[in-house]
């Protein structure tokens, strides 16, 4: 019984891996550097808003309900 299930699941790791093969053999491997330009370019905004939150909040002692009023309040 033992020497069945473990032949079955020999078999299930060897599908699982051959799908994992063919999934990663379609990644298009040039995309790369945009897509880290992009998320270079996302943390930057996460971090311009985090600032204006926290001048924001400096100044009127709590943090803005919305994105436009730290804004307004601290043009880049």
């Amino acid at each position: 019984m033992v020497r069945i299930i473990n032949i079955i699941l020999s078999i299930g790791v060897f599908i699982a891996l051959y799908f994992l093969y063919r999934d990663y053999s379609r990644i298009n491997w040039n995309l790369m550097p945009q897509l880290l330009l992009g998320i270079n370019e996302l943390i930057e905004k996460l971090t311009y808003i985090k600032d204006l939150q926290l001048a924001y909040k400096d100044h009127y002692g709590k943090f803005s309900a919305s994105f436009d009023s730290p804004s307004i309040f601290c043009k880049k």
